[in-house]
């Protein structure tokens, strides 16, 4: 078979927006393409429109070496799919998309106000003063507006063929959708409104237009003119009033073509501008005679403080200009900083998947807003108000501080041996970098003092001090340790700037000494709050994550604690940060340094003026305490639950407590991941019938076979969750049998589930289909698995505080993970082949197709592995069966293979075929 060359992926926006320009790109190729051909240019870019049977057919329209694509008006009521190749197209797979383009709001002129230079809504002013006009707008960022001021002539009666023009300018539309312009209401120019008005007080209107169709008008207001005398006979007639017939058109289809004309529109005339073609929208009211207006003050910098890019108004710009996932900037860093306590991060300037996450993680917990994971001005503006309500306090600062009592003075450390003079100020005197404390050079052993604590760190404490406050079981007292240098003479060196002890209370009970009921209270608040929500790892397995010194209460052979475990208080670290993460920029040592300027500023000053700025869109949340809701979430399961979602009466009573137990300890603590965890554990225990795999000796897998509800095998399982409970299930036959037997046998599968596989991610996207796969390793009783998450998701979901009504019990193999995992995709069109004997799914000649499509998509042309799902053993697959001689023992025997590449495409060719 020929090595398969040209396009393998494209990328783009699936849902472009009408009339905006989209790029869409190459992002791989085949592995057999000759590099004279990995040459963009000579793409052909082909565009398929969806008909009514589902496929989909050529609208002609192909491109050659460019892949910008604007989709027209009509475009939204229809799906499309683009594809890029060298040579022929391959119809679906990774080389196409399928876009679905979304109308555009109507551009449009929402309101436009008078302000004060002092910022303040006006209807009054003084000749003395600026008058400032602002126009908020609707999908008109970028544009160029015409502001016109010009005097109501004709009084209570709007616009009107009497008015005069005095003065016009251009505002600019920010990103926000606001612009505005300052008028100068100046002698000279009061003078030309006067020609025509014999009142004391002078009406004005200032009209908004965007090009040369688009119209909106402001309020009437008042201006106090200092100059007024006694009416004479008027030496200027009044301008003419309108022709019939002179009233503005209407734009079709425009916001002003949907309202019923009002009186005043009769007599509309523009005289400020000689472009006037069509009346888009407008407005209109009159303001109210004041007594004489008094000038308004302006900010003590003499500007006014109306600003175009800077207000605070509700408007999205649709993540045009959102710092996204692959951008890279200094802001980007800063942002990975401050929202380190947010699932955890280093402090890169590139936007990355964890800082997608972390930001994800901030929007729902703190913002309470849509999780988006991009970053735009309200995202800037919270992470302000947070780091200012959740600052370090100055008490802890203190305590922060190195406490060495030798300052000043000749002493000599522990860690190094010599006597020297002690110059540390609070935070060590920046000697030792580079020099280790062992032949392991690794940060555990450096014995260099960094310059203050590391940013990331503390910022990782003010989250903690948020998610404190939103319970009330706990409470944070004080640092016992922060930072130590040398003269604190410890053996240890994670002090030195990258370590921070903390001590508790549970209610009036402080957490202190060594006692063993400490040990459950520092754990529950590892788990539930360090490892859950700023995602710390339990010792130091990873690099670049926050890390927790073991908890555990130990002794020395002179019974004395050891205190290379915490027993009263947590110990959190960033010892195995990367060293480029660990450079001296990282390090503070006040608050000053900590927070330096507020993050929009900073934005500002860095020229990332195009961010969004919808800043009002975020509300200051006050912290609340968690309180339990009405569904399964944050309580309890039921044996009458239990029963409704299938587990017998007596089984639903022997395990409730292990359940509710493990399900607590292991986060599976939503309605949505109970669901599933409950419907795996029932189909792979037969319905809390078996704890060990039938028929099976003990002696298999190397005397570790199968235990546990979830089946948990392999010596090197049975030992990461021994050590994981701290109990020995390795060491004798009775120890692994442990695993069959209460609580074990379900804490293993919560073991399993959280910490080996981490299916709580998958359950939180309602994957039942790869979490089967996950499992199971294939599809191995889906329809069972199914069944019961049906169950589940009826008695728990359904009613769930939490529902997403996007997430039902009906599940699509290209919503899956597995769509794009290859041994996930094989299965799908092995499980359904409706001609192989593999059980536990409904047999589905489409889905088949489905499934060995996709795989044969990802798989390419050079795949070569073999006998997957024991596909060799498969009558169907006989033709395609091959043996290659091994020896056995003594002797020489035929062993059967079968290519698992092969295996798709006889099977799609002979379902196709059919």
């Amino acid at each position: 078979m020929p090595t398969k060359q040209g396009v393998s992926k494209i990328s783009g926006n699936p849902s472009p927006k009408v009339g905006e320009k989209t790029v869409y790109t190459v992002t791989e190729w085949y592995p057999g393409t000759p590099e004279e051909k990995k040459n963009p240019a000579m793409v052909t870019w082909e565009l398929f429109k969806k008909r009514s049977n589902g496929s989909f057919t050529t609208t002609n329209i192909k491109k050659k070496g460019d892949g910008t694509f604007t989709f027209g008006e009509v475009s939204y009521k229809h799906t499309y799919r683009l594809e890029a190749y060298l040579n022929e197209p391959e119809g679906e797979g990774l080389t196409t998309i399928d876009i679905t383009p979304q109308p555009t709001a109507v551009p449009k002129i929402n309101k436009v106000e008078l302000l004060y230079v002092d910022d303040t809504k006006g209807t009054v002013f003084s000749y003395m003063e600026k008058l400032v006009a602002k126009a908020q707008c609707v999908n008109l960022a970028g544009e160029k507006l015409l502001f016109t001021l010009w005097e109501d002539d004709a009084k209570g009666e709007g616009h009107n063929g009497s008015n005069l023009f005095v003065d016009k300018k251009e505002g600019t539309v920010g990103t926000n959708g606001v612009a505005s312009v300052e008028f100068l209401l100046t002698k000279a120019m009061v003078q030309k409104a006067a020609k025509g008005e014999m009142d004391k007080e002078l009406e004005f209107y200032v009209t908004v237009e965007y090009y040369t169709d688009k119209k909106h008008a402001s309020d009437n207001v008042n201006v106090q003119n200092p100059e007024y005398k006694p009416p004479v006979q008027p030496k200027t007639p009044a301008s003419p009033s309108p022709a019939p017939g002179k009233t503005p058109p209407k734009a079709k289809d425009s916001p002003a073509a949907q309202k019923q004309p009002s009186n005043k529109e009769k007599g509309m005339v523009d005289q400020a501008v000689d472009w006037f073609k069509e009346l888009w929208d407008w407005g209109e009211s009159s303001g109210t005679v004041k007594p004489k207006q008094t000038p308004t003050p302006q900010k003590p910098d003499g500007k006014a403080t109306t600003k175009v890019n800077d207000q605070e108004n509700t408007v999205d710009c649709g993540g045009k200009y959102c710092i996204k996932k692959g951008d890279k900037s200094e802001l980007i860093r800063e942002v990975n900083i401050r929202l380190s306590g947010f699932g955890g991060n280093v402090p890169t300037d590139v936007f990355t998947d964890r800082t997608e996450k972390m930001i994800k993680q901030f929007q729902k917990d703190y913002m309470k807003v849509p999780e988006t994971g991009k970053i735009c001005g309200n995202v800037l503006r919270a992470i302000d108000d947070f780091s200012t309500k959740f600052d370090i306090s100055s008490t802890f600062w203190g305590q922060i501080k190195c406490s060495c009592g030798t300052k000043g003075k000749e002493a000599t450390s522990k860690l190094r041996g010599t006597k020297e003079t002690n110059n540390c100020k609070g935070f060590g005197d920046g000697t030792g970098k580079g020099t280790y404390k062992s032949t392991t050079k690794t940060e555990a052993f450096h014995k260099y003092e960094y310059p203050g604590l590391h940013r990331s760190l503390l910022f990782g404490f003010k989250a903690l001090q948020y998610y404190f406050s939103l319970q009330k079981t706990y409470t944070i007292d004080s640092f016992s340790s922060g930072y130590r240098c040398r003269f604190k003479n410890y053996t240890t060196t994670n002090h030195q700037g990258k370590a921070i002890d903390m001590q508790f209370s549970k209610g009036t009970w402080a957490i202190r000494g060594a006692q063993d009921k400490n040990l459950k209270e520092l754990r529950d608040m590892r788990d539930n709050i360090f490892v859950k929500y700023l995602g710390a790892q339990k010792e130091w397995p990873d690099k670049d994550k926050f890390s927790i010194e073991p908890i555990d209460l130990l002794y020395d052979k002179n019974k004395n604690p050891r205190y290379d475990h915490t027993f009263s208080w947590i110990h959190m670290d960033v010892r195995e940060f990367s060293t480029e993460y660990l450079d001296d920029k990282y390090f503070c040592k006040s608050a000053t340094e900590l927070n330096g300027k507020s993050i929009v500023q900073l934005a500002k000053e860095l020229g990332q003026t195009k961010v969004c700025e919808c800043l009002s869109g975020f509300q200051a949340q006050k912290p609340v305490a968690n309180k339990p809701g009405t569904c399964y979430c944050t309580k309890d399961l039921t044996e009458e639950v239990l029963v409704s979602i299938g587990v017998a009466k007596d089984k639903a009573k022997t395990y409730l407590e292990a359940l509710n137990k493990t399900m607590t300890d292991y986060k599976i603590n939503t309605c949505l991941r109970k669901s599933h965890f409950l419907a795996q554990l029932i189909h792979e225990s037969g319905n809390f019938k078996y704890t060990a795999e039938l028929n099976v000796a003990d002696t298999a897998y190397g005397g570790y076979k199968g235990r546990g509800l979830i089946q948990l095998t392999g010596a090197g399982n049975y030992k990461r969750y021994g050590d994981y409970e701290n109990q020995d299930f390795t060491s004798s036959l009775d120890n692994k049998k442990k695993l069959e037997a209460l609580p074990y046998s379900v804490r293993s599968a919560g073991w399993y589930w959280t910490e080996l596989k981490k299916i709580n991610e998958n359950a939180d996207v309602n994957d039942l289909i790869y979490i089967t796969r996950i499992i199971n390793g294939g599809l191995n009783g889906y329809n069972d698995r199914l069944k019961y998450f049906k169950k589940a998701y009826e008695n728990l979901y359904a009613s769930c505080k939490d529902k997403d009504d996007k997430k039902t019990d009906d599940f699509i193999f290209k919503d899956s993970k597995a769509y794009n995992d290859k041994r996930g995709s094989f299965a799908w069109g092995l499980w359904h082949d409706p001609d192989l004997d593999k059980s536990g799914c409904t047999k589905d000649k489409a889905k088949a197709i489905e499934g060995y499509t996709r795989f044969i998509a990802l798989a390419g042309d050079a795949f070569e592995e073999t006998n997957w799902y024991n596909v060799q053993k498969m009558s169907g697959l006989s033709g395609i069966r091959y043996y290659v001689k091994k020896k056995e023992g003594n002797k020489m025997v035929d062993v059967a293979y079968v290519k698992v590449l092969k295996a798709a495409e006889t099977r799609l060719k002979a379902l196709q075929g059919k």
